[in-house]
């Protein structure tokens, strides 16, 4: 826990710089410990393409690519598909842009459904129809995911 805690706090913190223009002049920069030292950049946007499908009409990735926002990047994370259309704090190496750690905020995790879609819901578990034109049902465990219902 603290080691993440650190590694959080390091990829927020701005830090303080000599000028080298003016002697005994700092400024804080726009530069985190994680690039000065390690070349990790972070990014917090909406993952809304992975994999070989694309859901913008923008062009197919490759198996092991992931969109977030407008940037691409080549990620071994193999299960990146379940954060589709969720806020993530992603953390990647600048030199090959490959995506290291994608973390979901769960503030944003809202599951959007039209009321004709839904089966049925007991309060923890949401049954939905995937369309119109299909019997094939989802199940949401949604007091195990805290998601918000739209």
């Amino acid at each position: 826990m603290d080691i993440l805690e650190i590694f959080d706090s390091a990829s927020k913190a701005y830090m303080v710089v000599d000028d080298l223009d003016k002697s005994s002049i700092y400024s804080i920069s726009n530069i985190t410990p994680l690039y000065y030292y390690h070349r990790i950049l972070t990014l917090d946007d909406i993952v809304y393409v992975c994999g070989t499908r694309t859901l913008d009409g923008s062009g197919g990735l490759s198996a092991d690519e992931v969109r977030i926002g407008s940037y691409s990047f080549s990620t071994d994370i193999k299960d990146v598909y379940r954060y589709l259309g969720y806020r993530v704090n992603a953390f990647y190496v600048e030199d090959d842009e490959t995506l290291k750690f994608i973390e979901p905020n769960q503030k944003n995790n809202v599951l959007s459904l039209e009321q004709d879609l839904i089966s049925d819901f007991d309060g923890s578990v949401l049954k939905y129809y995937k369309n119109e034109t299909t019997n094939s049902e989802k199940k949401e465990n949604t007091s195990e995911d805290n998601k918000s219902l739209v």
